[in-house]
């Protein structure tokens, strides 16, 4: 009201109006004054600015419901109850701060604008609170009890006892050992007591290579009795005859390559006579005959007589290269260009065999036969066979050849300049298996080239005709292209 007069006695002083029009301007001053008075304190008691602007947006926010909202919440995230609210806070503080800025208010109007609405979890209605915004970052700070519900601590506790438990576990299968059953443990036994009387009586006693392997062939068909007669199947007979032959002065290398060729052995009448006379000595053994193995010399002797001497089979490394798509090259390049490509073939195997120390022993029309003194040699000469099959290709795009090469090492046995063995076959199985381009060797063959400065790529298990159980198999790493895949290995 002050201030209304004091701007009356201005207009008038300054003459600005005729004195007529006096009384009509100090009663509208008086009117509009009391208007303005009447609407800052229901402004102030109500907050009318406020409800007017959020009038809309309420009956939308309320439109479904305090109890649904709370409801869908807790439908959806049960765990996040407190950071829903916290959300609900963050949102109503800032439609606060607008209004304020919007209004322009004093201090006080601004703090009287900073109630929030809060839903009330438990109750599922709403409640309003009249406490000012500078007084929610506690409300908030509410809000961090929520981490624990993750509880990495708690779970991580039973997570760490596990352990302990695991050496108790592994404990219990220790006891894989005695996998042998009784029969196979009574065959071991018998075997050994075989093999003690055999090497006592045996005069003189075996010490060069053709008299051990006269006597191996002996203990076969003294394991092969007596693994029968406790009908042990085939894989439990060969491991007790493995483990004689060691025990009868063998390597265990000599010994796995002696159980891998047997069934070879079998087949040839020269070695029949020594298998069946060792059969015969472990059949009166198990009579009860307590010389059984007396007649072992005299056998011996007449094995090293030379004109029944037998051809002993000696370990050799063994390499079989193939043209791959022969036939196919053939139709393509026609007989003269395809002998061409036979020909850089030949060139390239023949160079890297002298160079090696290798010896071809048979050409087969589509690749070539080799032998050589030690698996570390042959894996040389192969990777210099390809380098050269590809520098050919380089040269000559138009007679391209491609072949794939297999290695492996084992006993075999050499007549007529030939060789013959369970371990040539394998080679050859080794190459029909390789890839075009590439070298596949034997387990045996990397295991002798330990120490070596030659990359092995693991091919996997793969079933051989004629071949008992899954053989793997290597790749050797020649190229640029095996450079990657070696680097991974």
């Amino acid at each position: 009201m002050v201030t209304a007069s004091l701007i009356v006695a201005q207009v008038m002083s300054m003459g600005m109006l005729p004195p007529a029009n006096y009384t009509q301007l100090i009663i509208g001053a008086s009117v509009l004054v009391f208007f303005l008075a009447l609407f800052i304190n229901l402004q102030r008691q109500f907050n009318i600015l406020s409800m007017l602007r959020g009038s809309g947006k309420a009956k939308q926010a309320q439109a479904p419901g305090p109890g649904q909202m709370l409801a869908a919440a807790k439908k959806k995230a049960p765990v996040q109850d407190i950071e829903f609210d916290q959300v609900e806070i963050e949102d109503l503080r800032a439609k606060v701060e607008a209004d304020d800025a919007a209004a322009a208010m004093d201090t006080e109007e601004a703090e009287a604008q900073g109630e929030l609405q809060v839903l009330d979890a438990d109750m599922g209605s709403e409640v309003y609170t009249s406490e000012p915004v500078a007084e929610e970052p506690p409300a908030m700070e509410e809000a961090p009890p929520p981490p624990p519900t993750p509880q990495p601590a708690a779970r991580a506790e039973p997570k760490a006892e596990p352990p302990p438990p695991r050496p108790e576990e592994k404990k219990p299968a220790a006891p894989k050992t005695p996998e042998k059953s009784p029969a196979e443990m009574e065959a071991r036994s018998g075997l050994t007591k075989f093999i003690s009387d055999a090497l006592r009586t045996a005069k003189p006693e075996p010490t060069n290579a053709f008299s051990k392997f006269g006597m191996n062939l002996y203990l076969a068909g003294g394991a092969s009795v007596i693994g029968q007669s406790k009908k042990l199947g085939k894989d439990a007979q060969l491991s007790v005859l493995k483990d004689g032959l060691v025990a009868a002065g063998n390597t265990p290398e000599r010994a796995e390559s002696f159980c891998v060729e047997l069934p070879t052995y079998g087949k040839n009448p020269r070695y029949t006579f020594m298998v069946q006379a060792g059969a015969k000595a472990m059949t009166l053994q198990m009579r009860g005959d307590a010389n059984a193995t007396q007649d072992i010399g005299a056998l011996l002797s007449e094995w090293n007589l030379p004109e029944k001497r037998p051809t002993v089979p000696s370990v050799f490394t063994f390499v079989f290269t193939d043209i791959v798509g022969s036939t196919a090259m053939t139709q393509r390049l026609g007989n003269a260009g395809a002998q061409k490509a036979v020909r850089a073939h030949n060139t390239a195997v023949r160079g890297a065999l002298q160079a090696h120390k290798g010896r071809e022993v048979k050409h087969t029309g589509d690749g070539i036969m080799a032998v050589f003194p030690d698996p570390v040699s042959a894996v040389q000469a192969t990777i210099r066979m390809q380098r050269e099959v590809a520098a050919h290709n380089g040269a000559n795009p138009n007679i391209e050849v491609m072949i794939r090469v297999g290695v492996n090492v084992g006993e075999a046995v050499e007549e007529d300049n030939d060789f013959f063995g369970a371990a040539v076959q394998m080679t050859a199985r080794i190459c029909d298996k390789a890839t075009k381009g590439n070298i596949w060797v034997s387990q045996a063959v990397k295991d002798a080239c330990k120490g070596q400065k030659i990359g092995f790529i693991p091919r996997g298990g793969f079933e051989m005709k004629g071949i008992q159980g899954k053989k793997s198999l290597y790749e050797i790493g020649w190229s640029d292209t095996h450079k990657n895949e070696l680097a991974d290995l």
